[in-house]
Formats: structure tokens, sequence, C-alpha cells
């Protein structure tokens, strides 16, 4: 989105993609293999995900949900076939659902993740031009000394068990 301000270089990546119960049988490598199933996304999904308003028509049903963990709730509960989100946070609030005990479905059920989309790049604005080429500075010299990477795989792998290897290639 266009504000005021200095961007910055890219800094952070979101890895949109669908994400199903691994017991349903499905193996969703597209959004073609969405056409008749109930799926769930993030408010402004349509307009913010390349291509997915193309793929929406098809599908059996698509709502588009402010409160994430809704999603969560939706998919565990058996009220749709797949979400489309990012991986990670859709993988957080299913952790913040397994810590609930008054639930009326099994949050531990286990998740499959597919990143079926390119990931999206995102940049920080800062009002001062100054204080922009601070932080791209710093930012590449953590990314050169592998820090960056260090830390995004760290938390991958803290859910590694519903992104598999398709989560930004960590």
């Amino acid at each position: 989105m266009p504000i005021d301000g200095t961007a910055s270089d890219v800094y952070i990546h979101y890895q949109n993609g669908v994400s199903f119960l691994t017991d349903s049988g499905a193996s969703y490598t597209g959004l073609g293999d969405l056409a008749g199933k109930k799926v769930i996304g993030f408010k402004g999904a349509e307009s913010i995900i390349p291509g997915l308003a193309d793929h929406t028509g098809s599908f059996g049903d698509y709502r588009e949900v402010t409160d994430q963990i809704t999603q969560s709730r939706s998919l565990f509960g058996g009220r749709v076939d797949a979400i489309i989100g990012d991986g990670m946070l859709f993988a957080e609030y299913n952790q913040q659902l397994r810590g609930q005990s008054d639930l009326r479905f099994d949050p531990n059920q286990s998740v499959t993740f597919k990143a079926v989309f390119d990931s999206s790049p995102y940049t920080m604005a800062f009002r001062n031009a100054a204080h922009a080429a601070d932080f791209n500075r710093c930012f590449k010299e953590l990314d050169a000394d592998g820090t960056i990477s260090r830390i995004n795989t760290a938390w991958v792998d803290k859910y590694r068990d519903s992104l598999g290897e398709s989560y930004l290639g960590y």
C-alpha cells in the first residue's frame, strides 16, 4: 500500500498458501484443486493475493474473515476444507487453540501447508529517510552474517509440523 515516507528495502516476505487437515486425504497443489471446496481467506485476500480472485468463483463457498483464529476453528471443526493465508500465521493461531480446554474439536489434528502462491515482499516506511537508510544498512549486515536466516529458520522450525518444507524455502 502506498503511504507517505521513505520505503525500506524488502525486509520480510509472507508466504501465502493453502492449509488443510492432513487426514482429509486432500492434495491441494494449486487453486484449481479447491474447485467445489469450502474455503476461508483472511480479510482482503482476494485483492492482495495475485490470481486468487480469478478462482474463488469455482469454490463451493468462499468467505473472508477478519479474525484469523476463526479460520483455525472452522478448519478443525470441519466447517471448511481449506484456509488461504500465510502458513506461519495460521500455524500460530493453531498453537494458541491448543492451549484452550473448552473446545468442541481437536486442535491437535495434523495440518498440511502448501505454498501455492509466490511469496509477498514487504517494506517498512520511515518518516525520516536517514532512518530508512540506517535500517537498510543494519538489515543487510544481519543478512550477510546469517543472522536473518537463523532467525527465520528458528521460527519456521517452531511450526515445522504444519509448514513442512514449502514455507519460504526454510
